[in-house]
């Protein structure tokens, strides 16, 4: 990994006005070949989900100095503000369903408009993982899954392109829910410690092997 800070301004000097920082970092690709397995370098119109943050804590200016500032009720600093590139909806870094995308493109940045491409898989994988998260608390509560998704509350919905209702398959700790595409060419699935992918027919694969 290669990294470089850039500092317009002075480092830990209060008395003076700055106008920003900038950091950058890259990362190389055989990095990513350790951890997943999809296209490495990413090809054109890919889409991973990626996200920063940045912790900010409340400070003041004592003798020339930052100091964090004691929040008198605990006699320690107060919890640092967390500012992110894409909202989570959470303050918990570690919800990657919640992180935005990029879209991987060979154009240069200013050349021309590259419209980001909404999967349908994506919508599918949202409700997946609402049951995820249904099945997590009713486990917590009860001990056990369920394959009665009216029992921890989650609607039918019109997901488009994909069959309803959602198939649901569990044992006392196991659960494994996925939604068929209305062609059958593929399955996208989840189960119980969170992991979501998806499945291709041997139909699809074969054609996506020819072409």
């Amino acid at each position: 990994m290669k990294s470089s800070v850039k500092i317009n301004g002075t480092l830990n000097k209060p008395g003076d006005k700055d106008e920003g920082w900038t950091v950058e970092v890259a990362f190389p690709w055989d990095a990513f070949k350790e951890i997943t397995q999809v296209s490495v370098p990413p090809k054109i119109k890919d889409q991973w989900r990626i996200n920063f943050s940045r912790v900010e804590w409340k400070t003041e200016v004592k003798n020339g100095m930052y100091m964090k500032i004691i929040n008198p009720k605990t006699d320690k600093p107060y919890p640092e503000d967390n500012w992110v590139w894409s909202p989570q909806g959470i303050v918990n870094m570690h919800y990657p369903e919640m992180w935005g995308y990029i879209q991987f493109s060979t154009d240069s940045v200013g050349n021309k408009i590259d419209s980001f491409v909404v999967r349908k898989e994506e919508a599918a994988k949202w409700y997946l993982r609402q049951i995820y998260y249904k099945e997590r608390n009713y486990f917590d509560s009860i001990g056990t899954f369920t394959t009665d998704l009216k029992k921890i509350g989650i609607k039918e919905e019109d997901i488009k392109g994909f069959k309803m209702p959602a198939n649901v398959e569990c044992t006392s700790d196991y659960f494994e829910a996925q939604l068929k595409s209305l062609d059958n060419s593929e399955t996208v699935l989840i189960r119980n410690d969170g992991r979501v992918w998806i499945e291709q027919s041997l139909q699809n694969k074969m054609l996506n092997k020819k072409n």
